[in-house]
Parts: structure tokens; C-alpha cells; sequence
């Protein structure tokens, strides 16, 4: 990608929120998707030509940089709308990623995941799809992190992912803002799921684990 000459280098954030700026304004009278990739290209381009701005990290720079990438990436897959290229979705996943990276909000993160959720649903990637859904799902506070986990499972297309989507559900039961014995009575529903797929996919070691825990549970209901 081709970028454009600067008349002034970096020296602080401020440079680089002013080539963002224009990128910015520049980009909303373009009409041709490449040329707005070129001018937000444009901004990380000025940054990777400075060792101060590549190695010395700040909230405002991380902020610039992550608002830039987000930019690139909903582009790329702007561009499938026009004419799709599976390398669209390729170089809008690298942006997100690049942009996870540099969030610092959880509000960020879980926007970003979403995003690249989308964007694996697109390429009927159920590994990256359920990666990022679980992602998205430890992002959540403690008390509803197990809920989170069950949707994920219900949806699971596999024994192993549901299991796997199950036994983190098991590990926040007991953070959810519900009763005692609601708590007991769900960890026995969810160990009696787990000891029948860990019995059908022939792990039997892991469901007697699961089967264990389930009559300890019931010991102190009963």
C-alpha cells in the first residue's frame, strides 16, 4: 500500500491524533473504499515510521491507533459488498486483531470480538467463531459468565465443544446472584450432561469426575 509523505515527523500524540484527523476528514468525501484504506493507512504508516511512536505505548496513542484499525477493518469488509475477495476478510480479521490489541475497555474488546465473530461466521469458521464467542463470554461479569456459557453450549456443533462450553459454565455457578440451592440444583444438571457426553465420547476417567461431583451435590440438597 502506498503512503504519503509527511511534512512534519512524530514527536508526541498530538501528531499523530492530527494525521488521524485528516485521515479521517479526507475519508468522508472519498468515495472509492480503496482510497479511504489508503488514508487510514496513511495514519499507521506516519506511526511505524517513528521508533517513538512504534516502541513508546500511551492511552492516547493505543486509543488513535485502535480507532484507526477499527476503520481499516470495517472498510475491508465494505469492500465485499462491492465485490467479494476472501483476502477482504483476511485483512479486516489482521486489523481487528491489531485493534484488540491496543483496547483497553472492556466495551472495546467485546466490539472488536463481535466483529471478528461476524467476520468468521461469514467464512463458516466454527473454530474461530466459537473462539471468539468465549472470548466475548469471559469479558462478562462473574455472575453472569455461567448464563454466557450455557448459550455458547446449547449452540456448541460438537460433544467436545459443548462440553468444553459447559464445564466453564460449571466453574461460575457458584458467582451467580441466585440461591444456594438454586446453585446446587444447577451444577447437578450441568455434571449429569457432562458425565453423559464424556460416557458417549468413551472419556470415561472424566465422567466419573462429573458423575462424582453430581452426588456430592445432591448430598447437600438432600
Amino acid at each position: 500500500m502506498k503512503t504519503a509523505r509527511y511534512e512534519r515527523s512524530y514527536t508526541k500524540e498530538a501528531d499523530l491524533l492530527k494525521a488521524y484527523r485528516k485521515a479521517q476528514n479526507r475519508a468522508e468525501y472519498l468515495s472509492d473504499v480503496d482510497d479511504k484504506l489508503l488514508s487510514y493507512g496513511n495514519v499507521i504508516a506516519f506511526c511505524a515510521a517513528s521508533k517513538k511512536c512504534l516502541q513508546k505505548e500511551s492511552t492516547k496513542r493505543n486509543q488513535i491507533l485502535f480507532w484507526t484499525y477499527h476503520h481499516i477493518g470495517d472498510l475491508f469488509l465494505k469492500k465485499n459488498l462491492e465485490r467479494f475477495e476472501p483476502s477482504n476478510n483476511a485483512f479486516a480479521l489482521e486489523a481487528y486483531q491489531n485493534a484488540l490489541e491496543l483496547s483497553k475497555t472492556t466495551g472495546e474488546q467485546t466490539d472488536t470480538l463481535k466483529k471478528m465473530r461476524d467476520v468468521y461466521l461469514l467464512l463458516e469458521d466454527e473454530n474461530g467463531y466459537f473462539q471468539t464467542s468465549a472470548e466475548m463470554a469471559r469479558l462478562v461479569d462473574d455472575a453472569l459468565k455461567a448464563q454466557a456459557f450455557l448459550e455458547l453450549a446449547q449452540n456448541a456443533t460438537s460433544a467436545k465443544q459443548e462440553a468444553y462450553f459447559l464445564e466453564q459454565a460449571l466453574k461460575f455457578v457458584n458467582k451467580e446472584d441466585i440461591s444456594f440451592l438454586q446453585k446446587c440444583r444447577q451444577t447437578v444438571v450441568l455434571c449429569e450432561r457432562l458425565y453423559e457426553i464424556y460416557q458417549k465420547i468413551g472419556d470415561f476417567n472424566k465422567a466419573l469426575e462429573f458423575k462424582n461431583i453430581e452426588q456430592q451435590t445432591e448430598r447437600l440438597i438432600n
